[in-house]
């Protein structure tokens, strides 16, 4: 599993001021990420200040979409990834959800 904070070779995680190339490792961050002082369980990640934040709530038929109320906005968590995704990702989770190749995997099994 990919650490959910590992995006274009650098790290996004909200313990950093901003993303950072330099304290990526493929070792740690595409297999063994939960070691890693930059990661944060979601039950400790203040999602508040995360840079996923949308102004608008987005809302999906996808049973493995989640929307989260983060008081200033919401963000939006996709279970089969397991983690937050982008407002790019969750406009097509509302438009496209159907034709959705990771949700076709998942109803398989």
């Amino acid at each position: 599993m990919v650490c959910p904070y590992y995006k274009n070779g650098a790290c996004y995680s909200p313990s950093l001021d901003q993303p950072d190339a330099s304290v990526t490792s493929k070792e740690r961050c595409l297999k063994n990420f939960k070691v890693c002082r930059y990661f944060q369980n979601e039950t400790k990640l203040d999602i508040k200040n995360f840079y996923f934040e949308m102004k608008t709530k987005l809302s999906s038929e996808c049973n493995y979409y989640e929307l989260k109320d983060v008081g200033s906005g919401f963000v939006a968590y996709c279970k089969v990834l397991n983690r937050i995704i982008t407002e790019s990702q969750a406009i097509n989770c509302n438009k496209y959800w159907n034709d959705c190749p990771l949700r076709a995997i998942m109803d398989i099994h």
